[in-house]
């Protein structure tokens, strides 16, 4: 979901988004280009420019967050976590399934199980992110 300045409470909507007069500066994860590139992607789709990006890491961007002076794109459970208002446009809402499955039958061997172990104890650790269904 899309988090927003404090200066926007109360009186932002999608238009304002699209409005090129209006200055937007967004925060990116630094870690993560092909994330970044995809939101940035997304946006084009949507004729929203962007002005202004900072990439941080994820600690910094966690206190940039909370002093809320850029746009940032975050899990809708992280922004509930901060209590961050987000835009409910569902046009701006960008969602994606995660699937974690095991094999029934076929063993895997030492380095796949290792990974997907790694995959698996990554999203239990993190599961505050992300939406469950």
């Amino acid at each position: 979901v899309l988090t927003y300045p404090h200066k926007f409470d109360g009186f932002l909507t999608s238009d304002d988004l699209y409005n090129n007069s209006i200055y937007k500066s967004f925060l990116f994860s630094s870690h993560n280009k092909e994330y970044n590139e995809m939101l940035k992607a997304f946006l084009e789709t949507k004729n929203i420019k962007i002005n202004n990006s900072n990439y941080v890491d994820d600690y910094f961007l966690r206190t940039l967050l909370r002093e809320r002076t850029n746009f940032c794109f975050l899990p809708a459970s992280m922004c509930k976590e901060l209590e961050l208002p987000y835009m409910q446009d569902k046009n701006l809402i960008i969602s994606s399934n995660i699937y974690l499955s095991t094999l029934k039958d076929t063993p895997l061997n030492e380095a796949d199980l290792n990974l997907y172990q790694f995959i698996k104890d990554y999203y239990k650790k993190h599961q505050a992110h992300y939406i469950v269904k």
